[in-house]
């Protein structure tokens, strides 16, 4: 009962402070952002311009195909602005370079396509179809962008000429050169070829709710860690931490009542931001343990960085230290490129994988009970280390 008074009482002080409602302001912040400029699908990253070397009637019949089978769409024409330029190309295998300059200014007239995976139905590139190859090329140049020649014979067969602007991966470019220099026949045999096990069905969120898992560790995480201190801080500076070596009250009461508090605040802030995004998707009965897990890790991190330091200023650099190393996972969590063995032994790596496991449709529980489990041990250990720091402090 003394815990759960001492709670209620830290509860209210921080209620009447700046940093009790900075988490529900950021909350709300991120929550405006995610439902006003992030949408549930993202529009195309990547951007073609081409010129079709064919009779306008094999193109006009191409385009049609495609728009049947739910491969391309049509969106409204648009022109483009062509300035004066020099620009040389190469061929890729002799390296030969070809110079071409345009000395006045011109506009182009682009008819524009969206390429459409015919499965999901996503945007997978926009397409801007130039009247010509000189457009296509001073497009492209000035675009910073693919440009492309396709040339279709009279029996609806496609070929690709593509036009690079030397930045591209390795990766990308084997990928065209193999698509598009290879039959398309070819390339379903050996893909049937090859033997498939299916080890389950792919489940995946959708563009906004992929940013719930990151905007959930840097609520919990951070913002566990930065208030965590801040609270102590502001303790140390009103003396009410050397209040507590002349009252009946146990230091482990004060450090783990603060603990809650923080959790209370950041479970809060970040369910403002969850439940509108997610709605009733998200497995709540894992989802809440999780976080609550995970906050309880950050906050006692908070609690003996505390412990070091007598105000905020001086803590500054080692919280900057930890919530780099915190958020440096959230690079392979957007770039799966980026995965070195050694990220997963930073714990932010299975903060976002718990957290995005709790919201697909079927979760793998076992990681996330080993993974809440695994912080909880971490934050008990982490607590038990920051009692005989502050009880130094105290002169016990």
């Amino acid at each position: 009962m003394k815990l759960l008074s001492s709670y209620r009482k830290e509860l209210v002080i921080a209620a009447r402070g700046f940093y009790f409602f900075l988490e529900f302001i950021i909350a709300g912040i991120v929550l405006a952002v995610l439902l006003i400029f992030v949408p549930e699908q993202p529009s195309s990253l990547t951007e073609e311009y081409l010129y079709y070397d064919a009779p306008e009637s094999v193109v006009q019949a191409w385009n049609e195909a495609a728009a049947e089978e739910g491969r391309s769409r049509q969106l409204d024409d648009e022109e483009f602005t062509l300035d004066p330029a020099i620009i040389t190309y190469y061929e890729r295998e002799t390296r030969t370079p070809t110079t071409v300059e345009f000395t006045e200014s011109d506009v182009a007239h682009t008819r524009v396509y969206e390429s459409l995976d015919p499965d999901t139905g996503l945007v997978e590139s926009t397409q801007y179809v130039a009247e010509s190859f000189d457009d296509m090329l001073r497009l492209a140049s000035s675009e910073r962008s693919v440009g492309g020649v396709v040339s279709i014979d009279a029996d609806g067969e496609a070929g690709y000429e593509y036009f690079l602007q030397g930045s591209e991966s390795d990766k990308f470019v084997n990928l065209i050169s193999m698509l598009h220099n290879q039959s398309v026949d070819d390339l379903v045999q050996a893909v049937d070829a090859q033997d498939v096990r299916t080890l389950g069905a792919v489940e995946r969120l959708d563009f906004r709710q992929q940013f719930i898992p990151v905007i959930a560790v840097m609520l919990n995480a951070f913002m566990g860690i930065f208030i965590a201190v801040a609270y102590i801080a502001l303790d140390k500076s009103e003396g009410v931490i050397d209040a507590i070596a002349v009252t009946p009250g146990r230091l482990w009461q004060y450090l783990v009542s603060k603990t809650l508090v923080v959790m209370t605040v950041a479970l809060a802030s970040s369910l403002i931001v969850t439940v509108p995004v997610m709605g009733t998707a998200a497995h709540y009965a894992l989802f809440i343990p999780t976080l609550l897990a995970i906050t309880f890790a950050a906050t006692t991190i908070g609690l003996l960085i505390g412990s070091f330091f007598d105000d905020l200023t001086q803590a500054f650099g080692p919280i900057l230290v930890v919530v780099l190393l915190v958020m440096l996972p959230v690079i392979g969590y957007f770039v799966p490129d980026f995965s070195p063995a050694w990220l997963d032994l930073v714990p932010s790596t299975h903060m976002l994988g718990a957290l995005k496991e709790t919201l697909l449709p079927t979760p793998d529980v076992g990681y996330v009970l080993a993974t809440t489990g695994g912080f909880l041990a971490l934050g008990a250990v982490l607590l038990a280390l920051s009692i005989p720091r502050y009880r130094a402090n105290l002169g016990r």
